[in-house]
């Protein structure tokens, strides 16, 4: 749930979100999903119901979509805390999935966060581990650069390993970033935000429920400052996207966050650009 875009574009998260809550199927899909989020953060069943709704009807409503979000947050506020705590052990879980992965000892953490993932590795690992966002969320002690998205300071080959943890969904050009990670290294490491479904309408109600999550997660709990263009993508996508950039994927596998992120599914992809050791 990392960020990329220093401009914020609204126009097409704003009126998708109303839109997909159009269909009764998938309001109530979203609904249920808040539910379970709001009672694992120790609302009970009833009040979980009603915040829920509350949330679902605040969204509906033709209103520029940061007033939406601050209305969320406030009717929301007794519960942030303890969710946002409940996130905080998404950065060991990803840690034990990416760390038997990471190559080498120059580490690059692109569209860092909060820098958690970065600090992880540096203390468990000993890695020299650089930082780059180009929003600064930053909170770890580690060398942290603010960039404009576009191109990487850095020469080629300058890392041996670059990270992008739940970033390409949220960066408008996702090729563009790939294509500085590619340049700068010869491992990389993604776990994507992903859906799936058997038919047409399974894609779609999980799309939509994804779309909506996302951005729950990152703007109205977190209140991160960030764009969520909606560029999600299916397993096999992704895998098609690497292929046809030349990466060559080394391991792959879903990743269960269960209730740190529940609702959400995860996949890592472990790939080499052309030269790369196994």
């Amino acid at each position: 749930m990392k960020r990329f875009l220093k401009k914020i574009n609204f126009s097409k998260l704003s009126y998708r979100l109303p839109i997909i809550l159009f269909s009764s199927a998938t309001a109530k899909n979203i609904a249920e999903a808040l539910t379970s989020i709001y009672n694992n953060a120790g609302a009970k069943s009833d009040a979980a119901r009603a915040l829920a709704k509350q949330t679902i009807l605040e969204v509906k409503k033709i209103l520029p979509l940061t007033h939406k979000e601050n209305q969320i947050r406030k009717k929301i506020d007794f519960l942030r805390e303890t969710i946002i705590k409940n996130l905080g052990g998404r950065t060991d879980a990803i840690y034990e999935n990416i760390k038997q992965w990471i190559m080498g000892d120059r580490i690059l953490d692109l569209g860092s966060g909060a820098g958690d993932v970065g600090e992880k590795i540096k203390t468990k690992m000993d890695k020299n581990v650089v930082l780059a966002d180009t929003n600064n969320f930053n909170k770890a002690s580690l060398p942290f650069l603010l960039y404009d998205g576009n191109k990487l300071p850095f020469g080629d080959g300058s890392f041996d390993t670059v990270l992008l943890i739940t970033v390409l969904h949220h960066a408008s050009n996702y090729t563009n970033v790939l294509g500085e990670a590619r340049r700068v290294a010869s491992r990389i490491i993604v776990i994507e935000t992903i859906y799936g479904g058997e038919t047409a309408s399974e894609l779609n109600e999980n799309l939509n429920r994804t779309i909506f999550l996302d951005w729950f997660y990152n703007r109205v709990l977190l209140n991160y400052d960030i764009d969520i263009p909606c560029n999600f993508a299916t397993e096999q996508e992704w895998r098609a996207r690497f292929n046809n950039f030349g990466l060559v994927m080394v391991y792959s596998r879903k990743i269960e966050f269960g209730a740190l992120v529940p609702f959400l599914s995860h996949q890592l992809f472990v790939l080499n650009s052309g030269g790369a050791q196994m």
